[in-house]
């Protein structure tokens, strides 16, 4: 399993908000005509504060949490799990995604779109 630390896009926060370091993206795709999937993990309850992740069937481990709600940015469904390298707990979040997960979220999977 290819490990990676992806930071996408932000929604709804401040430069403060959200500290994580970034780097190159490995999470690609190998078939060219799709894309890495996206989930938007969120630090308040409510899906709020939300900060959208690529990851193109690759674990990505979360820095700058807890990440406590969230929704898949696509119709395929995602995953988050309660430790780092996707594992531990896995649960399964969908475009309506989850007003407060069961755990904090430590790392995520989506598949390619």
């Amino acid at each position: 399993m290819h490990d990676a630390n992806i930071y996408v896009h932000r929604q709804n926060a401040d430069a403060d908000t959200f500290n994580r370091r970034e780097e190159a993206s490995p999470a690609f795709c190998l078939n060219p005509f799709k894309s890495a999937g996206v989930i938007n993990v969120c630090k308040v309850a409510g899906k709020k504060t939300c900060f959208g992740v690529a990851s193109g069937n690759t674990c990505v481990n979360l820095i700058g949490g807890p990440f406590i709600s969230g929704f898949a940015g696509q119709d395929e469904a995602c995953y988050i799990y309660s430790e780092v390298d996707c594992k531990g707990s896995s649960t399964h979040v969908d475009r309506l995604g989850w007003s407060r997960f069961p755990y904090t979220a430590k790392s995520v999977k989506c598949p390619c779109v």
